[in-house]
């Protein structure tokens, strides 16, 4: 069994949309002794191998030669100068047929001078054989030499050689594609060829290629997309952006990447930031500060925030890979062992490597939602054209805020089952007895944090005002008291927001077992902590287990106090 047979589906449908966001109860919003159902929504998009597009393209290259009565050839330069839309090659041919022959270069036939003489070829002025001699409908001969020379350059110089004209510089008559077969070398018709195949993904707006190195798989988006991205997911385990080819990346729109990736690529410890700025160093040394120092700590203090959300992204992004390189060990080393322990065969263990593959996606959408913070909730957003009030940015903050926690902790859990039972079971450290249960749990999970990191993504593309305004938390711009303000300080945060900082959180359906719970009594964890079983890290992101623990187990950051979460 390969990841790349499953990559497809981990990413291209859709979870249950009714699974609960939060448990009281530990099972995380999901009832393991109930049926998984596999949803039943159509990906928008289909991937194609190259076999599969030659095969299409035929078909797009017969329904035209059989409507127009035209060759082959000329039903492919018909199909480029429509982008490969046969409707409207019929409607512009029937429309106007002249104007589309003219456009390509299919002109009238012209008579050619008899075959039994010979002919002067109009490139190198020798005498040739007529019958050995080629030319397009315009009639204009050339030597079989000459036509190897001038097609083989044309193809060196790359797809331009699928818009072929006669050699003769006033002329504009296509080459029909038989002369390139007949006086190509088999090296430059396979080149050829190719370009044909590329020009078919490449000139049709609803297709194009997986960027991946040495993937030749193409995709076609079924729907209409206007600007928005749409997230692909290929057989070969690439997930990217159909719209601007970089990596997946909902719910931030490809502008917002674009400037991510492009804009900060110099900012960094590399480079010094704002401090290496030869401008800095010589006022510092006039000791020019008092001019400086406004301009000075709006950078400093510019490029810290850039930093913190830039470290979370960077984290997510080194764990998305671990992840990933996590799942392919697992997939040669451990998988017919735990097969062999579980007596389960190899086919049935899929449900594992849908769990790895949801843990990697989420790594993925939760990587990007640091670059959304960062410029959603920015200085500008308070006080440019279009500026928000700050007391309501501050809410949509914490709301957002919260929201991403609460995805994290059920990534952490997933993470957790995913990577440490499946071992202990292979490693016979676990009852064989508990492996139903624990395939119930995994499935259950892996579904609803599925169904978590999506209903967040929609969320985010939604908008956080609408978001806010459908929960009730965020009041109107005029000024009164927001619906569901409190004496906590958090006003029109929700209540499960409010919590998670620290203040009063409603009443808990159960008691919570154990230590954890004179802690939580105690003011060192929040009840959100506790419910997950770990605390996590503000700068690394990491799960510490450990609810005790004061520093974190992997980078030694100090743990926040509970009024600073």
């Amino acid at each position: 069994m390969d990841i790349d047979s499953c990559s497809s589906d981990a990413y291209g449908y859709s979870g249950d949309e009714g699974a609960s966001g939060s448990s009281e109860d530990g099972d995380y919003g999901f009832d393991p002794h109930a049926e998984v159902e596999t949803s039943t929504r159509q990906a928008p998009y289909v991937v194609f191998s190259e076999e599969q597009l030659r095969e299409r393209q035929e078909e797009a290259i017969s329904a035209v030669t059989s409507v127009l009565s035209i060759s082959r050839g000329e039903a492919v330069r018909v199909l480029r100068q429509c982008k490969w839309d046969v409707n409207r090659v019929n409607e512009e041919w029937f429309t106007d047929m002249d104007a589309v022959r003219q456009k390509v270069g299919i002109l009238e036939e012209q008579p050619v001078a008899s075959t039994s003489g010979k002919e002067t070829c109009q490139i190198c002025f020798d005498e040739v054989q007529a019958r050995e001699m080629r030319s397009a409908r315009c009639g204009h001969l050339f030597c079989r030499d000459c036509w190897r020379g001038y097609v083989a350059n044309a193809i060196n110089s790359g797809p331009s050689a699928l818009n072929l004209r006669c050699p003769l510089p006033e002329c504009t008559a296509a080459v029909p594609t038989a002369v390139v077969e007949a006086v190509a070398s088999p090296a430059d018709l396979r080149r050829f060829r190719q370009y044909a195949l590329r020009s078919y993904v490449e000139d049709n707006r609803k297709l194009t290629w997986c960027p991946a190195p040495g993937c030749e798989h193409a995709v076609e988006a079924l729907v209409d997309l206007g600007a928005e991205p749409l997230d692909i997911a290929c057989v070969c385990g690439a997930a990217f952006c159909f719209q601007c080819k970089e990596e997946a990346h909902r719910p931030v729109d490809c502008e917002t990447v674009s400037k991510w990736i492009g804009s900060w690529a110099e900012h960094g410890e590399r480079t010094g930031g704002f401090y290496a700025c030869n401008r800095y160093e010589a006022a510092k040394k006039k000791g020019d500060y008092d001019e400086e120092t406004q301009r000075r700590e709006h950078a400093k203090n510019a490029l810290e925030r850039y930093m913190h959300y830039y470290q979370r992204w960077a984290e997510n992004d080194r764990a998305r890979l671990k992840a990933l390189s996590t799942m392919k060990d697992f997939q040669e080393k451990m998988l017919e062992k735990l097969s062999e322990m579980t007596m389960t065969p190899t086919s049935q263990l899929r449900f594992l490597l849908d769990a790895w593959l949801q843990v990697v996606d989420c790594r993925r959408i939760l990587k990007w939602t640091y670059a959304y913070g960062y410029y959603r909730f920015s200085e500008q957003a308070a006080t440019g054209v279009a500026a928000v009030p700050r007391d309501v940015l501050r809410q949509r903050q914490e709301f957002f805020e919260f929201n991403q926690g609460n995805a994290e902790l059920y990534l952490e859990k997933l993470h957790g089952m995913a990577e440490k039972e499946p071992n202990a079971f292979a490693e016979g450290e676990a009852p064989i007895a508990s492996w139903p249960k624990f395939r119930e749990n995994l499935i259950g999970l892996t579904d609803v944090t599925r169904s978590h990191f999506e209903k967040l993504v929609q969320e985010l593309e939604k908008g956080l005002d609408n978001l806010l305004a459908d929960y009730g938390a965020e009041g109107g711009a005029e000024g009164g008291e927001p619906p569901g303000a409190g004496p906590s300080g958090s006003q029109g945060v929700p209540t499960k927001a409010r919590a998670a900082r620290g203040g009063r959180a409603p009443k808990r359906s159960r008691a919570v077992k154990g230590g954890a719970a004179a802690a939580a009594a105690a003011g060192g964890d929040s009840d959100m902590e506790v419910e997950a079983g770990f605390w996590q890290c503000a700068a690394c992101t990491f799960a510490n287990r450990d609810l005790r623990a004061m520093r974190c187990d992997a980078c030694d950051t100090p743990r926040p106090r509970r009024s600073e979460r």
